[in-house]
């Protein structure tokens, strides 16, 4: 071992080694920092939409008033120039009964919005809309009659009327027949935007008919008011009137009246209107069926034929024992006969008797008559 060897390995160098490790190493220097760059995204072209068959329902109208006949004649250019297949028709709706454009198109396009944006450019709406102008523009969903030849079953329903019009292009006659065949299937009937009258509802219908909508303000019948309602078209009666008994005139009638005039209740109203002489007159039972009514109606009709009979033979024998009393014995003698002329009083005092008796009795065969004139009827 040398001595260099043991002077470096002296505790002085060892502490000197142990306080230069402790010393912490020089920083070195940082990079400077990178600068930020906004890159400008590429620009992204889109495609244009292809152009496809659409297939479409269409509506022009306005709200509140009819459609022109320019528009007609707009739309109709329309057609012609664009469309593949389609038809377009005049109708009049079941509600508001507007005048207003139906049709079914076919024609080349890129979604429905479009359609919509070129029709009222064709119609000239997209500049100047008149004041409540409706485009509707639907596809055809293929089912039941929303399809492109049920729609043209359902586009010419009005063709026996007069306001109709159409305008077909590339529709074949076999489609016109098959479209009447889809619509008598598929399409709404006639009761659709009408009212069913049936017994629950009938007072309350002609109640609200009469206050809104009687075209005379005066009082009218039950009868009239319901003559009013079905002249409308709005009304119909149900299928139940042909299953349940009728109803009877005079109660009706009544009831009507305690309902439009309460004021004027009288207690032949109300007997009338809630009581019956049999159970089977009761109308809210349904016991009975028309041979039972039949039956007791005869059997009221007989019995009121009997009582006027009953009263004729009364006034009939009243007559005769009047006429009697006021005419002289055959087997009087002279002197009460001369008494007789004397005192003529005796028939002058019968004879408003007899005139009376025969206004009765003129009375009583006109009542005969009135009741007897139902029953051949």
């Amino acid at each position: 071992m040398t001595y260099a060897t043991v002077v470096s390995g002296t505790p002085k160098n060892i502490r000197e080694l142990k306080r230069a490790a402790r010393k912490p190493a020089p920083k070195q220097a940082e990079p400077p920092p990178l600068k930020k760059t906004t890159k400008v995204p590429a620009k992204v072209t889109r495609k244009k939409p292809e152009a496809k068959l659409q297939q479409v329902s269409i509506t022009v109208g306005i709200v509140g008033d009819d459609i022109t006949q320019e528009t007609f004649a707009d739309m109709k250019r329309f057609m012609d120039n664009r469309a593949t297949v389609g038809l377009i028709a005049l109708e009049r709706g079941d509600a508001t009964l507007q005048l207003h454009i139906q049709g079914v198109l076919a024609l080349l396009s890129t979604s429905t919005k479009a359609v919509k944006q070129d029709i009222m450019e064709a119609i000239g709406w997209k500049s100047n809309c008149p004041l409540g102008g409706v485009v509707c523009v639907k596809a055809l969903t293929n089912k039941g009659i929303h399809t492109l030849v049920g729609m043209v079953g359902y586009c010419t329903k009005d063709q026996q009327e007069l306001h109709y019009q159409m305008h077909s292009v590339n529709v074949s006659p076999e489609q016109m027949e098959e479209g009447k065949r889809r619509y008598l299937i598929f399409g709404a009937c006639n009761f659709k935007n009408r009212v069913e009258l049936s017994p629950y509802n009938l007072l309350s219908r002609a109640m609200q008919y009469r206050r809104y909508r009687a075209k005379n303000p005066l009082p009218i019948t039950f009868r009239g008011c319901l003559r009013q309602m079905l002249f409308t078209g709005q009304y119909y009666p149900g299928l139940r009137w042909l299953l349940s008994p009728k109803m009877s005139y005079e109660r009706a009638e009544s009831m009507w009246r305690l309902a439009t005039a309460p004021e004027s209740t009288t207690l032949r109203d109300i007997d009338f209107t809630f009581y019956g002489l049999q159970p089977t007159e009761r109308y809210h039972t349904y016991n009975f069926n028309e041979s039972m009514l039949f039956h007791a109606q005869e059997k009221a009709q007989a019995q009121e034929a009997d009582d006027i009979n009953q009263q004729l033979h009364d006034l009939e024998a009243r007559i005769r024992g009047t006429t009697i009393a006021a005419d002289p014995d055959e087997n009087d003698d002279e002197d009460s006969q001369a008494g007789d002329h004397q005192n003529p009083p005796r028939f002058e005092e019968s004879a408003p008797r007899l005139q009376c008796c025969g206004a009765a009795l003129l009375s009583a065969l006109n009542a005969v008559s009135v009741s007897v004139k139902p029953d051949c009827l």
